[in-house]
């Protein structure tokens, strides 16, 4: 008979199923406390201050320069052109003679007018000289008073008719004198319309055109919605497509009252100061005009801003903690700059780097990252000795007294400077980044003034590409670039994770000019003229827009030069009224860019061949070893339909680094497995308990990959390190 059992004695089953439901109930804990531990989790971050900046709204239009007085001189006669005292572009003054008419017809004019005049007076002499004896004879009583009445308006008539020729006279002077044209005011001779010899009639010929362009007039548009913004005396900025580098500003001194009703828009008027009359009548401008200031406004990078079905936000650092912000974004600034008009306030610490991985409310770091400042020159033809001691030594001298500072190096190439600045993890990010510049800007003084502005940026080692591929063929190596360039680099372009792509060793096409240094020397044409005639010759000045009715048309300026023979045909300077054209100091022909660097790659040994290199960047926060797969992915689906003589090859994966790491922790791990059965077997001399062993070592792993889950971390080179020393 069997033994009893007691009623509340534990069974092997029940303690099974009893284990189980303190296993369920452990792991919802787990689940529930899940999103709090995972916030508790320290997530380095970069942060940037907000800072407050006087903002000027402008309102950017295109105009056209008109001449400040615009006069076109006509003859006030008739008659021949006998000589020109001018020619188009001379400058006059006020009062100067310009053209003189033949006075043959008005001399003779003046000299009858002037005998009229003698006559008139001699008669008029008589009549008075007549009168005075009739006035005798009368008070004697000798002529009666109608004889008196008639020797009285004898004198009379004669006055009349003196004063008559007097007039006729002085009218036949003035002609002559307009015979002779004088300037009527101070300007330049634009346009000149007769020639010796032609006949003129008066008031209906125009002779020549003067305009005066200092100060020069501009003329533009603005919009109705800023009509209350726009005063006269207001400041405006121009900017002109011959003179790119530089700015000029005038005052507006009148405003049209009338709005167009088809554009809306209303006319303004300035004036420039042009003393050395670099600006000319019909050039298009481009205008901003301030039209409105936001004074203390917050602003931060750009780059903080993320977006998420149409609303933007940030996360700001407050106690440590990361907290989702929406905010309302304004006007973008210089420098990658944007204006913060609702949801921050100065001083707020925002993320820069390191936000794609947070969700709100994660401990931060701020001071988990190393600033690395980079300073970069450049100075096209400048030896690595010359950028050294012109370039690189002024610029370390002032950077050099920032405070702060843990390593400064730098680096010197043929025209190319570049200093890297290490800070301490105590400095703020935002005012080591200003220190830097402002002692830039300081030094900018002391160095050559061909040497173009310095580039400052931060330094970040994660920004290097992840993959180099590489592009060889037995063909011209402009057709690898071009291949490189238009057909491959787009392909990648668009993948996910993908944020950049580098070509290495590429060259463009270019068009390249050689000059001959004897023409240069018989013609005295320098090498800057030539640069200067290039860079005014050939660009696209803005053309501005053409309004009627309802429809605005913009107009294209096609000032661009396209072919070698445009370039040929180029006049570059005037010697002795004649013009120089490149062609008669050098020529022009299409080529490629200058070889800045060389590309070699060996996929056979002991053969390498000339290649175009592709350097993958992937964007901030994507995964290495995603995007190696989906470049590699495209890689195989390109490398067979390229055309004939090209290969295709991968030289650089950092995933596949990553990827052989991980196999090496997970080869060790199932290693370690084995070794612990074996070792156990060893000493205990029993299958079952060896087998219990190694059976529980997966479960543990188990249990561990689910704890990493709900903590937040992931496979990388930290947690496999500490799975492979906890197992081992």
């Amino acid at each position: 008979m069997p033994a009893s059992r007691h009623p509340f004695q534990p069974t092997r089953t029940g303690l099974t199923v009893l284990a189980f439901l303190l296993a369920f109930s452990l792991s919802g804990t787990v689940m529930a406390k899940d999103k709090q531990k995972r916030r508790e989790r320290v997530v380095p971050v970069e942060v940037f201050k907000a800072i407050t900046e006087d903002i000027i709204y402008t309102e950017e239009t295109t105009g056209t320069l008109l001449a400040g007085v615009d006069v076109d001189v006509r003859s006030e006669i008739d008659g021949i052109v006998q000589e020109i005292f001018f020619e188009e572009g001379d400058r006059v003054k006020k009062g100067d003679l310009l053209v003189t008419m033949d006075d043959s017809e008005y001399r003779y004019k003046e000299l009858e007018n002037e005998g009229k005049v003698l006559k008139a007076k001699a008669d008029l002499s008589l009549a008075l000289k007549t009168f005075d004896r009739m006035k005798t004879l009368y008070k004697e009583g000798v002529i009666s008073g109608q004889d008196y009445d008639v020797a009285e308006a004898e004198v009379e008539l004669k006055e009349a008719s003196m004063k008559s020729t007097q007039a006729i006279l002085s009218f036949a002077k003035d002609e002559l004198n307009d015979t002779r044209i004088h300037a009527p005011i101070t300007g330049i001779v634009s346009e000149k319309f007769i020639d010796v010899g032609e006949y003129v009639t008066e008031g209906s010929t125009d002779l020549l055109n003067i305009i005066d362009i200092d100060p020069i007039k501009l003329e533009f548009t603005v919009p109705a919605k800023y009509f209350s913004y726009v005063k006269v005396g207001q400041e405006v900025s121009v900017s002109v497509e011959a003179y790119p580098d530089e700015k000029f500003t005038g005052r507006v001194y009148y405003i049209n009252p009338k709005i167009a009703i088809d554009t809306r828009r209303f006319k303004c008027y300035a004036r420039l100061q042009n003393p050395d009359g670099r600006l000319s009548p019909g050039f298009f401008v481009l205008i901003k005009l301030p039209v409105a200031t936001h004074l203390n406004a917050v602003v931060i990078p750009e780059e903080a801003l993320l977006s998420e079905e149409g609303v933007r936000y940030c996360f700001r650092v407050e106690d440590g903690l990361a907290v989702r912000t929406v905010v309302v974004p304004g006007m973008r600034l210089k420098d990658g700059m944007v204006e913060i008009v609702k949801g921050l306030k100065a001083g707020d610490s925002v993320v820069v780097r390191g936000q794609y991985v947070l969700s709100g409310g994660e401990k931060v770091d701020a001071r988990s990252f190393v600033i690395n400042e980079v300073v970069q020159t450049k100075r096209r033809g400048a030896s690595p000795d010359i950028m050294e001691l012109d370039v690189t030594d002024p610029l370390e001298e002032e950077i050099n007294t920032i405070q702060g500072i843990r390593n400064l190096t730098s680096k010197s190439a043929e025209g190319f400077s570049e200093i890297t600045v290490e800070f301490e993890l105590d400095r703020d990010i935002d005012v080591a980044a200003q220190d830097v510049r402002d002692k830039v800007a300081l030094a900018l003084e002391r160095l050559p003034k061909d040497v173009e502005h310095p580039i400052i940026d931060k330094l970040d080692p994660a920004a290097s590409p992840i993959m180099w591929l590489t592009l060889q063929g037995n063909m011209p190596f402009q057709e690898l670039s071009d291949y490189a360039h238009y057909d491959l680099k787009p392909k990648f372009q668009v993948l996910p994770g993908v944020g950049l792509i580098l070509e290495g060793a590429s060259r463009q096409k270019a068009m390249r000019i050689w000059l001959n240094p004897n023409h240069l020397k018989a013609m005295q044409i320098t090498v800057s003229e030539i640069v200067e005639a290039l860079r005014k010759k050939h660009s696209e000045v803005p053309g501005g827009t053409i309004e009627r009715d309802a429809v605005e048309l913009s107009i294209r300026t096609m000032g661009e030069l396209k072919t070698a023979e445009d370039f040929n045909n180029l006049i570059i300077a005037y010697r002795s009224g004649a013009p120089i054209r490149l062609k008669d100091v050098g020529f022009a022909e299409f080529g490629m860019e200058d070889r800045g660097m060389i590309g070699r790659y060996s996929y056979i040994p002991g053969i390498v061949e000339p290649s175009v290199g592709l350097g993958i960047k992937k964007k901030s926060g994507a995964n290495t070893v995603s995007v190696s797969r989906e470049v590699r992915r495209v890689f195989d689906q390109v490398k067979d339909h390229l055309p004939e003589g090209m290969s295709m090859h991968i030289a650089v994966d950092r995933g596949d680094f990553i990827i052989a790491s991980i196999n090496d922790v997970q080869y060790a791990l199932i290693l370690a497995v084995f070794i612990t059965g074996a070792v156990v077997l060893f000493f205990l001399r029993n299958p079952l308990s060896t087998l219990i062993i190694i059976l529980s070592l997966p479960v543990s792993f188990l249990t561990t990959f689910t704890f990493m889950y709900f903590l937040g971390f992931t496979l990388n080179n930290m947690t496999l390190l500490a799975l492979s020393l906890s197992f081992g």
